[in-house]
């Protein structure tokens, strides 16, 4: 999927949310793009940032992008 879409990606930087194992090399190459990772916070309805791997859906924020989120995006 990444691959495919790469050119859009490093284009537009979109807001991406899909499963994907933590060492891979699209992860990487997603962070080396600009991109961090987050996680829906179910109760505070809030994107949370991952500090470190946990399972379930990743959501990938350009840091470029992150100013457009202030509203969804917890700050800790």
């Amino acid at each position: 999927m990444l691959e495919g879409g790469k050119e859009t990606i490093t284009k537009y930087l979109p807001v991406l949310s899909f499963e994907m194992p933590y060492n891979t090399v699209g992860l990487k190459w997603l962070l080396d793009l600009g991109y961090e990772l987050f996680y829906h916070d179910t109760k505070m309805d809030k994107l949370r940032k991952i500090n470190e791997y946990q399972s379930g859906n990743l959501i990938f924020v350009n840091t470029k992008q992150l100013k457009f989120l202030n509203k969804i995006i917890e700050q800790s």
